[in-house]
């Protein structure tokens, strides 16, 4: 009997303690299932890095690496058509060693450049090559119908020239210039009177790198002082007895068109266009300024009507009236320097 009632008791106890247990079972397994999810996560910060590539290209798109292709044609779109661009710049000028002109004084007029004001009386060029104005010319009209002859000098007599300039003085004289001229240009006396508005002869010799010029005033030249003077006598005089004098022969030409007007001062008469060249209107539509860039083979027939030199002429062409100025252009000169004789400069 009490055997019984102990073994009552112990299962009694057994189910109390059962009842205060914590319940583990299924949800603990499920739990420690779901630790799975973590990798997942894991899984996941390791596929956001190489998500985060995939925008950068997109970015390295959009700086001017990517931008210089859609901008490199517009240069080609942008130049004017050949139409509106009168003067093409592509001639190359000619490298000079010498050049005496004389330029002017105040004054003048739209025209006068392409009448040759400025053109040097003597230029030599680094090849040789030298241009002399020719002063024995028949019309005595300003500038026009004069020209120039040609003559080539060797290295050694171009190295004589350079000798007789420095042991004149030039070279040195120019080391103390200044900008007041009367400190080292000029030695005036008593005798002496002060103008302005005159103009004067422009010397320019060049020296490695360096073009040295000097613009004189002519009622000074009086008062110049030796090293300048006695160069520019040397430079005025050159002109070699040995030497075969031809008439240059220019290669690119300027040629000048606008419709007759009364207000034009010329004692040319109206003489008919030529039918072996391009119409007047043909040139205007190429060149609307009218100002007819012409060079080489194409620029010949306009040489021979106007004898190859500066001169100007009234043509009739389809029923109009045009004034015209031929202006040959020495070797030294770019066209783009010339604009419409209206256009003040």
């Amino acid at each position: 009997m009490q055997r019984s009632w102990l073994f009552l008791c112990l299962f009694s106890l057994c189910l109390g303690l059962a009842g205060c247990l914590p319940e583990v079972s299924s949800e603990q397994v499920t739990v420690a299932v779901t630790r799975v999810k973590p990798t997942e996560a894991a899984t996941a910060v390791s596929i956001q890095p190489s998500q985060e590539p995939t925008p950068t290209p997109t970015n390295t798109q959009l700086p001017s690496p990517t931008a210089t292709p859609t901008s490199t044609p517009q240069p080609s779109q942008t130049p004017v058509p050949p139409t509106a661009t009168p003067i093409p710049t592509a001639i190359p000028t000619k490298p000079w060693l010498i050049k005496l002109s004389y330029p002017g004084g105040d004054g003048g007029t739209n025209y006068d450049k392409y009448f040759g004001r400025g053109m040097p009386d003597l230029i030599l060029f680094n090849d040789g090559q030298m241009l002399i104005r020719d002063r024995n010319d028949i019309s005595k009209s300003w500038f026009e119908n004069e020209w120039f002859v040609e003559i080539f000098l060797s290295q050694a007599e171009i190295q004589e020239l350079f000798a007789q300039i420095e042991s004149a003085g030039f070279f040195e004289k120019i080391q103390v210039r200044s900008n007041n001229d009367a400190d080292w240009l000029y030695n005036f006396d008593e005798t002496t009177e002060f103008s302005d508005g005159v103009g004067g002869p422009l010397l320019c010799i060049a020296l490695g790198d360096e073009t040295n010029c000097i613009q004189m005033y002519a009622p000074y030249i009086p008062y110049l002082v030796p090293e300048i003077a006695n160069t520019l006598s040397l430079v005025q005089g050159f002109h070699p007895a040995d030497k075969d004098y031809t008439l240059y022969a220019p290669g690119t030409l300027i040629l000048w068109i606008e419709p007759m007007r009364d207000t034009i001062r010329t004692d040319e008469v109206s003489q008919t266009w030529p039918e072996n060249l391009p119409t007047v209107s043909q040139l205007l539509v190429e060149y609307p300024s009218g100002i007819v860039l012409l060079h080489g083979d194409e620029a010949m027939p306009f040489f021979t009507l106007f004898d190859s030199q500066i001169d100007d002429g009234i043509f009739s062409d389809d029923g109009m009236e045009y004034y015209m100025i031929s202006r040959p252009l020495l070797p030294s000169e770019a066209p783009d320097r010339f604009r419409p004789p209206n256009v003040f400069q």
